[in-house]
């Protein structure tokens, strides 16, 4: 029932960012998931005060293909550490906000809320950009700016949702689908990709 909230996310149309695909060459640090400890151990449970998308790369495995984009957090302490997302792992974190604030998330008794303005004043937490069956650079590309808009959104939620232990972990590690997709390219499951797709910051 949840899903039908996150089909009427809105279209947006201003775009950043960076797309890169990723080779067998790249990418291929430690891998951190969420449960296992972070690199840096003075970063848990430490609220984020801000965060920036600074690019999305592309790992292809036989037909299919993952984009990850990659965060700069960076905690109340100016510490800064480096995750990774795949849209998967975002939906799958808005989800868990639905689930643990319904009421935040304009949910009530199961039901979702009518869109009328007396309505729609009272949903604190924000609508994630919808998901898309066929995923292409462009449209990976096009996502970055949302994203940012909804993460923005997500840090200046009430302390109990924006220090919850949902977000803290979801700003501490690399997602499990964006995990497993470069666990993957560090097994050499991974084909390597054509030549690099860039775009520069618009």
């Amino acid at each position: 029932m949840f899903n039908c909230l996150l089909f009427k996310c809105s279209r947006q149309e201003s775009v950043a960012g960076s797309i890169v695909a990723g080779t067998g060459s790249q990418r291929t640090s430690k891998v951190l998931t969420q449960g296992q400890r972070p690199r840096n151990m003075s970063t848990l449970n430490k609220p984020v005060r801000s965060v920036v998308i600074s690019e999305c790369f592309r790992k292809n495995h036989g037909s299919a293909k993952d984009y990850i984009y990659v965060m700069d957090v960076t905690y109340i302490t100016s510490e800064t550490n480096e995750i990774r997302h795949t849209y998967e792992d975002f939906f799958d974190f808005h989800l868990q906000l639905i689930g643990h604030f319904p009421e935040e998330a304009g949910v009530r008794i199961g039901l979702l809320r009518h869109d009328s303005p007396q309505e729609s004043t009272k949903r604190l937490i924000p609508q994630l950009p919808g998901q898309i069956m066929f995923v292409t650079d462009a449209v990976a590309k096009s996502r970055i700016s949302p994203l940012q808009e909804y993460l923005k959104a997500v840090l200046v939620l009430p302390p109990k949702i924006s220090r919850s232990p949902w977000v803290l972990s979801f700003f501490r590690t690399n997602g499990k689908n964006a995990a497993a997709a470069i666990e993957r390219d560090q097994l050499g499951e991974v084909e390597e990709a054509d030549d690099p797709i860039e775009y520069d910051y618009e």
